[in-house]
């Protein structure tokens, strides 16, 4: 995604002085304010990461399809082709704890898979839309929507594009934000809104039905795409076994689907009973929470122009509790390669106690 032209909306606000922010440069500032500083006080150049990368990568090919500019068939080569650049560049996804390459195995599984089953979702939509939120006077908040629908009955609604993990129940508040303040965005400029959702493409939602007569259920299972197979083998062979299947034919068949992860390589009879769609996962908006992120904006930009007055802009805490550097630092911030902060945590591991400090380059690192 290149670098976007100023709207004249938004420069309208730049030209009287109003104070404009961003969802990301608050999260940036919430999450630690050296990274803040560093990011749009010093503007020191960043780093690349390989989930951002990815992920931008996903969100121009789907949202290319939405405006007839691709087709599903282009999802995985251009996936492909940014994991092929990335390497060539040394940006690796993060080692498991074993210090193997499972974590980038299973996320580049669950994205071939969505890749070869996406069905884009249809309607009216509009994409990378400005929307502005007047939190309160002379100050703002801007972003833009991956996707906006619009239904038939003139309501609108936020869908956000997601290649990530799912979101713990706990973390909601902090990540439905987004979703909130896109909403009330859109109800600002007179709108009528309905739930907003993301749209979480490394999973999938599988509907099938068990039982019989009276003893029959409708079953909603949501799971990773590369565990299609394993995670539903066993109703497989039930509904093989009930249509009269050999049991030498019921055990191949549910082989190759526990190593695909494809519904394809079912009978055409077993396929019918299985609907597959990619999960879409609902965040409810309500006056509450369109309170608590009105609070938040305005709390956190406050914290933001007190740090620019008294240039204090303290690091958030790197140890673990073992010691060692937390995620968020050696593998999602920009300015890993580069802070100062980072860096004397690293040198103080035992580690590298054999080593002189000073003569550590962060490139030895990552």
């Amino acid at each position: 995604m290149g670098q976007r032209e100023i709207a004249p909306e938004l420069q309208a606000l730049y030209d009287k002085g109003a104070q404009v922010y961003s969802y990301s440069r608050l999260s940036t500032i919430h999450d630690c304010p050296y990274n803040a500083y560093l990011t749009y006080i010093e503007k020191r150049p960043q780093c690349a990461n390989v989930y951002s990368s990815l992920g931008t990568v996903c969100h121009d090919t789907l949202e290319g399809i939405i405006e007839g500019k691709n087709t599903e068939a282009d999802i995985w080569p251009a996936i492909k082709s940014e994991l092929e650049t990335l390497d060539m560049l040394g940006v690796e996804f993060p080692k498991s704890r074993d210090g193997s390459d499972s974590i980038r195995d299973r996320w580049v599984s669950n994205m071939r898979c969505m890749a070869r089953d996406y069905i884009s979702p249809k309607g009216k939509f509009e994409v990378e839309k400005l929307l502005i939120l007047k939190v309160r006077e002379n100050r703002y908040l801007q972003g833009y929507a991956d996707l906006i629908r619009v239904l038939p009955d003139g309501r609108v609604q936020v869908l956000d594009i997601k290649t990530s993990s799912q979101f713990q129940d706990k973390d909601l508040l902090h990540y439905g934000r987004q979703l909130v303040a896109y909403t009330m965005a859109l109800e600002q400029a007179g709108f009528t809104t309905c739930v907003p959702m993301w749209i979480m493409l490394k999973y999938c939602k599988v509907s099938y039905e068990t039982g019989k007569g009276r003893y029959a259920k409708q079953v909603e299972k949501v799971m990773d795409r590369c565990k299609v197979g394993y995670t539903l083998r066993s109703d497989v062979r039930s509904k093989m076994k009930a249509a009269g299947y050999e049991p030498d034919q019921i055990e191949e068949v549910t082989q190759a689907f526990y190593e695909s992860n494809d519904f394809n390589d079912l009978p055409a009879d077993i396929r019918s009973q299985f609907k597959m769609t990619t999960y879409v996962r609902p965040y409810p908006v309500t006056d509450e929470l369109r309170q608590e992120c009105l609070d938040y904006i305005n709390k956190t930009a406050d914290k933001f122009e007190e740090m620019q007055r008294t240039d204090t802009w303290p690091a958030r805490e790197i140890k673990e509790k073992d010691g060692s550097p937390n995620f968020f630092c050696t593998n999602l911030c920009g300015h890993r390669k580069t802070c100062e902060p980072l860096r004397d945590c690293i040198n103080k591991r035992p580690f590298y106690a054999a080593k002189d400090p000073s003569t550590i380059e962060m490139s030895e690192l990552f």
